[in-house]
């Protein structure tokens, strides 16, 4: 069978967003939805209305993939007491969309909290977890942010690999953003000091 999608659920910055580009791979068209916007209207059912009609859109644009991200703000479970039940209707939409859409539209949802209902989950071929980055993967995420802004003169990365431990990828190109900034104003090369001053900033 055609595979459905992947739900992507992690910390906020570690690369779920970038997940999602990386597996239409510039090749497949690459829909966001966003769910915060879709579900703004404020006549009856314009929400419902709405995420067919972008539904609709992926259909008719397939084979893409389509992005939905934080979908845990748009189809949380609230028991639909503070909204009248039109995010539990949207759910249901999305759902059922999921389940018979003949379409080769592939879904990636990412989600900072797997706190979902059980039947969205369900729709996924697969849940994965975007961990926090190890020693090795921030090693490599300083040297790819770190060349991309032409900082070429470290051989040794160990403390500061130490230093950012528990962070994310955003939050060390972070770090390097900072760093280098810092060396600029002060006229010298970027060192490891003004890594690891960036890093404790952080």
């Amino acid at each position: 069978d055609a595979p459905k999608g992947v739900l992507l659920v992690g910390p906020p910055g570690t690369g779920k967003s970038l997940s999602a580009k990386a597996i239409a791979g510039g090749v497949y068209p690459l829909l966001r939805l966003d769910m915060g916007k879709l579900l703004g209207g404020g006549r009856v059912g314009e929400a419902e209305n709405n995420i067919m009609s972008a539904l609709k859109v992926a259909e008719a644009v397939a084979p893409c993939v389509l992005w939905m991200d934080e979908v845990e703000k748009a189809l949380a479970d609230n028991g639909g007491a503070s909204d009248g039940g039109v995010v539990m209707r949207v759910t249901a939409s999305v759902l059922t969309w999921m389940q018979e859409t003949t379409a080769p539209v592939y879904t990636v949802a990412t989600a900072n909290s797997a706190n979902l209902r059980p039947e969205l989950l369900s729709r996924f071929d697969d849940v994965m977890f975007v961990d926090l980055p190890d020693a090795k993967s921030r090693e490599e995420i300083l040297k790819l942010h770190l060349a991309k802004r032409n900082v070429k003169n470290f051989k040794d990365l160990k403390d500061i690999i130490a230093a950012t431990w528990g962070f994310s990828g955003r939050e060390i190109e972070k770090v390097v953003k900072f760093a280098v900034e810092r060396a600029f104003f002060e006229e010298k090369p970027v060192s490891v000091k003004h890594l690891l001053t960036a890093a404790e900033g952080i």
